[in-house]
């Protein structure tokens, strides 16, 4: 079995794995949230199997190999309206009935998609902030890796001249 080139990545058969399911992933992390007032699941959780896909990117390619496709500042600015648009439905109930968070919109019929009122906007809000979020940490984790992998390196080759 051949090995990449670079050390940072995985074998060809890894790679390929995960730029197939990483689509998946991100699909299936949107239905969690989208579901999650039907079914387990929700913001939170559909947030973090969402983040997954960047998680495993970053096993698969490295630092180097993701830094180019996924930026930090797009998922800060993603995070921060995650952010603003749960404040905002807060904000909503309030300017609507004096109560913050309170359900404004129509409640549709029970065990249907639509039918949470504001609840699955929620899902959506905290979603959007927890994926956003947990990819930012685990790359600014793989930020310190990377240079602290680069520094080594270099003392090594130093200390052979």
């Amino acid at each position: 079995m051949k090995m990449s080139e670079k050390p940072y990545e995985l074998s060809v058969i890894v790679r390929t794995v995960a730029r197939l399911l990483f689509g998946l992933i991100l699909i299936f992390g949107f239905y969690v949230i989208v579901h999650g007032h039907i079914t387990p699941g929700g913001g939170f959780q559909g947030g973090v199997v969402t983040a997954l896909a960047v998680i495993m990117l970053l096993a698969a390619y490295g630092y180097e190999g993701v830094v180019t496709e996924v930026r930090e500042k797009i998922l800060e600015r993603f995070e921060s309206l995650g952010a603003i648009m749960f404040w905002t439905l807060g904000l909503v109930g309030v300017i609507a009935t004096a109560t913050y968070f309170a359900d404004v919109l129509y409640k549709g019929t029970p065990g249907e998609l639509i039918s949470a009122g504001t609840i699955p906007l929620m899902n959506i809000a905290v979603g959007m902030k927890v994926a956003s979020g947990v990819a930012v940490l685990v790359i600014i984790m793989s930020i310190g890796m990377y240079y602290s992998r680069k520094y080594q390196k270099a003392e090594k080759e130093g200390a052979e001249e």
